[in-house]
């Protein structure tokens, strides 16, 4: 029987909680929307993200979100959602009209960064800046 318990114990993974400090927040208004992804396969596509959260917007500057996900290796990404609408606004020409930002402040040439540019380590960090 202690075996069994031991056993449980040993796979049994508590919630982590990692707090995402999003700062450059111009307007008090709409929600942060952030979303983790645990592969290069899953990145920013939004039906196979692994954690997300919203928060509505109180203040201009910075907030924090608290997401509680599993600890592991994720690609973050966060955007400020101005008009509440559920989805990050595209120009006529693909280009977000939103503000947004990735974990490790990562930035691509030509469209967003690799999952390895902006993956971290929950496990190891628990709290990640993410610049808009």
């Amino acid at each position: 029987m202690i075996l069994l318990i031991l056993s449980f114990l040993m796979f049994w993974q508590q919630p982590n909680v990692t707090s995402v400090k999003v700062t450059g927040i111009k307007v008090a208004s709409g929600q942060l929307r952030v979303a983790f992804y645990d592969s290069k396969k899953n990145f920013l596509h939004d039906s196979k993200l692994t954690c997300s959260a919203v928060i509505e917007i109180t203040k201009a500057g910075e907030m924090i979100i608290p997401v509680t996900c599993p600890a592991g290796l994720y690609g973050m990404a966060v955007y400020h959602d101005v008009n509440s609408n559920g989805k990050l606004d595209m120009t006529f020409l693909g280009t977000p009209k939103e503000p947004y930002g990735f974990s490790r402040n990562a930035m691509g040439t030509f469209g967003p960064p690799s999952f390895s540019e902006a993956k971290v380590d929950t496990s190891l960090d628990t709290s990640i800046v993410i610049d808009l």
